[in-house]
């Protein structure tokens, strides 16, 4: 797996990224925040996994997606499965949530 570290000067932000490559499939993921302003955030990941049989070739890939600001949180997953190159099954949900201060 690689992993890295990533200050970005003009945007302010840091980024921390993994990526891995398997055989049956890839992981990837980040998550940056904002220096200026530590409330606005983005978490991100990724996965593609195969799946292989005589008779035919599953592929799965996911991808979530979770924001902030300072106001509100935000998620969003994705989800796509193939057979044999055609898509078979596809769907998406997402949600927004206000941050709650006690």
């Amino acid at each position: 797996p690689q992993h890295t570290v990533t200050h970005d000067s003009i945007n302010e932000t840091t980024t921390a990224s993994f990526e891995a490559n398997g055989a049956s499939g890839a992981l990837r993921g980040s998550f940056t925040v904002s220096t200026r302003s530590p409330a606005v955030a983005v978490t991100k990941a990724s996965c593609r996994r195969d799946y292989s049989t005589p008779a035919m070739q599953v592929e799965v890939e996911t991808q979530c997606i979770t924001t902030s600001d300072a106001t509100t949180f935000r998620h969003l997953v994705q989800v796509q499965v193939t057979v044999n190159g055609k898509c078979h099954f596809e769907k998406s949900w997402s949600v927004s949530v206000p941050r709650e201060f006690d």
